[in-house]
């Protein structure tokens, strides 16, 4: 748990915002044939929060975060 209020509230804001364009990638890889750019966009997406996740020693988002990234 990230116990400096303002921090978690970042953290919360930044992840929500990958999470949405994650999502977004991945129903357009659904619809669409799937090409390197989107692909590419999805793991950064992923990346970020990873790191996010890791700088702020949330070991299990950083975990889940990472497993998105070797897929």
């Amino acid at each position: 748990m990230i116990e400096d209020l303002e921090l978690r509230k970042l953290f919360k804001a930044e992840s929500t915002e990958h999470l949405a364009r994650l999502d977004d990638g991945l129903l357009h890889l659904e619809k669409t044939a799937p090409t390197k750019r989107c692909w590419k966009k999805c793991f950064r997406e992923a990346h970020s929060m990873k790191g996010a996740a890791r700088m702020l020693g949330l070991s299990r988002i950083e975990s889940a975060a990472h497993g998105l990234k070797a897929f």
